[in-house]
């Protein structure tokens, strides 16, 4: 049988070594101090039915209170924009559209991509 009840309190982010989030859990405090993990299933609404238990040890000690350093500092967004940018100006029109001294030959320009993704994906696997 399933029992379902309403909880309210302060959600915590736990972590097991103080270093990395546990993803996917966290821990409910309720206003008279009862202890809930609670298992995260990342839906899109906020009107789900989450798996709630109840702990018996204290797991005040495993909250996570650090701030998340953002590493990357935008380079990611940085490198996206750069990189096809410079491919772009590197490589000729014809090798993804075949030669330009013919009207667009839309077959031999697919080919060519599809050699392309081929390889990129075999490089990468």
């Amino acid at each position: 049988m399933v029992d379902f009840k309403v909880l309210k309190g302060y959600p915590y982010n736990i972590s097991l070594n103080k270093h990395k989030l546990l993803n996917g859990w966290f821990l409910l405090i309720t206003e008279d101090n009862q202890e809930y993990l609670v298992r995260r299933n990342y839906s899109l609404t906020s009107r789900r039915l989450y798996s709630v238990y109840q702990t018996d040890n204290s797991l005040k000690d495993y909250i996570f209170s650090e701030k998340r350093k953002d590493h990357n500092n935008g380079r990611g967004l940085f490198l996206a924009i750069v990189i096809p940018a410079l491919l772009r100006l590197l490589t000729p029109l014809e090798l993804w559209f075949g030669s330009t001294n013919r009207k667009g030959d839309l077959i031999e320009g697919a080919l060519n991509i599809l050699i392309f993704m081929i390889v990129f994906s075999w490089w990468f696997s």
